[in-house]
C-alpha cells in the first residue's frame, strides 16, 4: 500500500509539492503500519523526509491503481519558517487547484 500526504500550510492554505516530469507530486511512502486510524507514523515520515512537523487530520481518498492500493492523507504543517529542501515548493491555493498532479485522486483531494 502506498500513502500520499497532502501537506497544507495553515496560514495561507498552500500545498507542499515536489516537481516531477509529469506534473506535481506530493510526499509518498510505503508504510509498515497500514491502519488509517493510526497516523503518528505518517507525521514521523514527513519529519524524516522533509524536516516538517505535521498533524495528520484525515484520510481524504483511497483507491487502487495498477494493482496497488493507495490512500491520500491530509496533514497540516505545525511550524512556519522551516527551511525546506530546494526541490520542495508551496503551491498557493489557486495554483494548487489548477495544478496537474502525478497521482490520480490528488487534485480532487486538494479541492
Amino acid at each position: 500500500m502506498k500513502y500520499l500526504v497532502i501537506v497544507v500550510r495553515p496560514e495561507d492554505g498552500s500545498v507542499l509539492a515536489l516537481p516531477s516530469s509529469n506534473g506535481w507530486a506530493i510526499p509518498a511512502f510505503t508504510p509498515s503500519i497500514t491502519d488509517a486510524r493510526i497516523v503518528e507514523h505518517i507525521n514521523a515520515e514527513i519529519q524524516r523526509e522533509l524536516g516538517l512537523k505535521t498533524w495528520t487530520l484525515k484520510c481524504a481518498a483511497r483507491g487502487e491503481s495498477d494493482g496497488e492500493l493507495w490512500r491520500v492523507f491530509v496533514a497540516i504543517n505545525r511550524e512556519s519558517g522551516v527551511s525546506l529542501p530546494p526541490v520542495v515548493h508551496w503551491l498557493g491555493r489557486v495554483e494548487a487547484y489548477s495544478a496537474t498532479f502525478v497521482h490520480q485522486g490528488i487534485g480532487e483531494a486538494v479541492e
